[in-house]
C-alpha cells in the first residue's frame, strides 16, 4: 500500500479516495437502508392488519361482536393509514365491521360501514 501511494506521489498520511469509498461501502453494507426499514415496517403492518382481521372473524363467529368490531376497526385503521390495500380488501373489512354492528343492533353504524364497503367496491355483493 505504501509503495502504491509512493508511486502516486502520496505520503502515508494522505487518504486515498478509493479507501474512503471502500470503508463507506463496508459501513453501508452492514446497515439496513431506509427503504429496507420501510419495507420491513410495511410487512409488519400487513401481518398485523391481517391478524386483526382474522381475529375479528373468530370473534364474530364466536358471537362476540364487540371484540370483532374492535379488531376490524384496528385492521381498517392500519390499512387506511398505509394506503396500500386494494379497495376490495377495505370493502371486505368494512362489510365485516357492518356485520358486527348489526349483531350489536347498532344499525346506523352498520349502514354507514355497509355504504362505505359499497363505495369502495361497487360490485361488493353484501350491501
Amino acid at each position: 500500500e505504501k509503495e502504491r501511494k509512493k508511486k502516486q506521489g502520496k505520503n502515508d498520511t494522505d487518504t486515498d479516495e478509493d479507501e474512503i469509498i471502500q470503508v463507506r461501502i463496508k459501513w453501508d453494507s452492514g446497515r439496513p437502508r431506509d427503504e429496507d426499514r420501510n419495507d420491513e415496517r410495511r410487512n409488519g403492518e400487513d401481518e398485523q392488519a391481517e391478524a386483526f382481521r382474522s381475529e375479528g372473524n373468530e370473534y364474530l363467529q364466536a358471537d362476540e361482536p364487540e371484540m370483532a368490531a374492535t379488531c376490524y376497526l384496528k385492521a381498517i385503521d392500519i390499512s387506511e393509514r398505509r394506503g396500500t390495500d386494494t379497495p376490495q380488501t377495505l370493502a371486505k373489512l368494512h362489510s365485516n365491521l357492518a356485520a358486527a354492528y348489526m349483531k350489536m343492533k347498532k344499525f346506523e353504524d352498520a349502514a354507514e360501514h355497509s355504504e362505505k364497503a359499497s363505495t369502495l367496491d361497487p360490485k361488493w355483493p353484501k350491501p
